[in-house]
């Protein structure tokens, strides 16, 4: 072989080298029914082992043991800033902690399954978990109604909880939506009925809310707040027709603004809920451009921290890998929504074919950080990751086959 050839034999080889593993991949229906076993598997892996008596969905698993943390077995730990060391049971919140979040994602990707192949089962499934949210809601009017925290020691303990955070919420709302549609009349009233309540509690308090009783959080100090209330005041406003709740939206114009011009925080998760917060409000008819143009900034914003072994960076300091990743195959599909040149399905798909047994699904998979990190989240199985696996795969499926 001539010098020459050579040369260009090792271009080609440095070009093909620097292209990401998901971009050598296409996207197909026939790729994501290859994953019909897997599918199976990590369903029943959340039926048998995530979901509690009342149908949440636990946060943290224990990846030794496939149950929720003791309350001896933390002691060894860091808790913060999860729960104080001086609670009266730690196990109670770290089985709990993203425990709505959770619940949502689940029940909102099996509504999507019910939508790919009409199963019943997927309906009841979805069903589980939505009047599970909503005993939640019913145990948290002992304080007021439309107070949706988290549930700390699960339906039976969490009217006691104090403490409400946005990226448990959206996943609700959108799971409420989606649910709604195949609802009987007087479970869509009574769902209906929460939403605007949930939409006052904020409202009435200027939309802020304290976190962890030690600090005030608003929309400006956390801007990813937004992720619910501009789809809840969306919701809240069709249900109603009261225009008040449309004309409150104007408080978020500044970080509206931010967003679209690509000034957030990276993060997997907090992506996942602005993209979803954003969808939903569109969906719920809010014509703002700032809306696409942000979900198409988060995507691209975090496509640079996949990697080619199915993992991903957690944030920009690019020291521990997780498998929080996944949250980018359930956004993927509205990306592509609006963005069909973006590829996203085509990641989306990679990151499936990548990840496919739970039990590895863990919150921080690798950690170069000498830094402590708290909690067990190297040792406990990331249900985010597990719901959005789901989300992803019939959100595919459903935009493949229609």
């Amino acid at each position: 072989m001539s010098g020459e050839s050579v040369s260009k034999l090792n271009k080609r080889s440095k070009c093909t080298a620097s292209i990401p593993a998901w971009e050598k991949i296409k996207f197909s229906a026939d790729g994501l029914k290859r994953l019909e076993p897997q599918e199976c598997k990590m369903r029943d892996f959340v039926e048998k082992h995530m979901v509690d008596e009342c149908g949440l969905v636990y946060s943290f698993l224990n990846a030794k043991t496939l149950k929720p943390w003791t309350d001896a077995e933390l002691n060894a730990y860091n808790l913060q800033p999860v729960c104080h060391s001086n609670v009266n049971s730690p196990a109670d919140y770290y089985a709990y902690e993203n425990s709505l979040m959770a619940t949502g994602e689940y029940a909102a990707s099996q509504v999507a399954r019910f939508e790919v192949t009409g199963e019943g089962e997927a309906l009841c499934s979805a069903g589980h978990q939505v009047n599970a949210i909503m005993q939640v809601f019913y145990q948290a009017q002992l304080f007021e109604k439309g107070f949706l925290p988290k549930p700390f020691g699960g339906i039976r303990k969490c009217a006691y909880s104090h403490e409400l955070s946005p990226d448990q919420q959206v996943k609700c709302l959108v799971a409420l939506r989606a649910y709604q549609r195949y609802a009987p009349a007087s479970q869509k009233r009574t769902i209906d009925d929460y939403i605007v309540a949930m939409a006052d509690y904020h409202q009435a308090r200027g939309f802020i809310h304290p976190r962890r009783e030690s600090f005030v959080v608003t929309p400006e100090n956390r801007p990813h707040a937004i992720s619910i209330l501009v789809p809840l005041l969306m919701c809240a406003c069709n249900i109603t027709g009261d225009s008040k709740y449309r004309d409150a939206l104007k408080r978020f114009n500044p970080i509206l603004d931010d967003y679209a011009h690509g000034k957030f925080q990276i993060h997997f998760n907090l992506a996942a809920l602005m993209v979803e917060g954003f969808h939903l409000a569109i969906c719920e008819g809010l014509d703002d451009d700032r809306l696409k143009t942000a979900i198409r900034k988060l995507w691209d914003a975090h496509i640079g921290l996949v990697l080619d072994e199915g993992l991903g960076y957690i944030d920009e300091t690019r020291s521990r890998k997780s498998s929080e990743v996944l949250r980018m195959s359930g956004m993927a599909p509205i990306v592509d929504y609006y963005f069909p040149k973006l590829c996203a399905r085509q990641l989306g798909l990679f990151l499936l074919q990548k990840n496919t047994n739970p039990k590895r699904l863990l919150y921080i998979n690798e950690d170069s950080d000498p830094r402590p990190y708290h909690g067990p989240l190297s040792e406990s199985i990331c249900e985010l990751a597990v719901g959005s696996w789901l989300m992803g795969y019939w959100r595919m499926r459903k935009s493949a086959e229609t």
